[in-house]
């Protein structure tokens, strides 16, 4: 953030981890932080915008895990690309 008290909105799937984040975030010094506490499933199924840029956003990973030899898949290598929203975070670990 540019300073303590820009506007900061804190969100997870269910309120589950963002009451964490938020409560972190205040005890880091920001004066601003917010957290929506009906969580992002709540905010779907309420069809409000949702901007995705995952593969696969039905699913926790950013893209679906391959075959790489018999019986064995992995997801690990297709991160994400960086960006300043997602800070770099790889969805599949």
């Amino acid at each position: 953030a540019k300073s303590k008290d820009t506007p900061i909105i804190v969100y997870c799937g269910r309120n589950l981890r963002s009451p964490l984040a938020a409560k972190t975030l205040e005890n880091m010094g920001y004066t601003n932080v917010k957290n929506y506490a009906d969580g992002f499933f709540v905010w779907k199924e309420e069809m409000n915008p949702v901007k995705v840029s995952d593969y696969e956003p039905d699913s926790i990973l950013y893209r679906l895990p391959e075959e790489i030899a018999p019986g064995v898949y992995s997801a690990i290598g297709a991160t994400q690309p960086y960006t300043y929203e997602n800070s770099n975070h790889n969805n599949n670990l």
